[in-house]
């Protein structure tokens, strides 16, 4: 498919310097941009999806200090700050948890 668009004079020459830079073609950055802003759009939307389905089921959520506290109750392990740090923990990926 064949899209048509127009770019600013900086775009342009943005667009050509870093194609002239890298040898890559200037279709190809679009392309890549285009692909990472519509994963980025997508994954938004699922979110959103996911947040109205939360609140329509009723269920509560809980302060964070209250979920840590339960997923991590022994005191000699070392307690993520962040809920990055608990999937890399569930999921058996340490590599964001600084306080090994």
């Amino acid at each position: 498919m064949t899209v048509t668009f127009r770019l600013s004079a900086d775009e342009e020459a943005r667009l050509n310097a870093l194609s002239e830079r890298t040898g890559r073609s200037k279709s190809f950055y679009v392309r890549t941009a285009l692909r990472e802003y519509l994963e980025d759009l997508e994954d938004a939307y699922i979110g959103d999806e996911a947040h109205r389905e939360f609140e329509k089921s009723g269920r509560k959520s809980r302060p964070w200090a209250e979920a840590k506290a339960e997923l991590f109750s022994d005191d000699s392990a070392p307690g993520p700050d962040s809920l990055g740090d608990v999937i890399d923990a569930l999921s058996g990926n340490p590599s964001h948890i600084a306080h090994q």
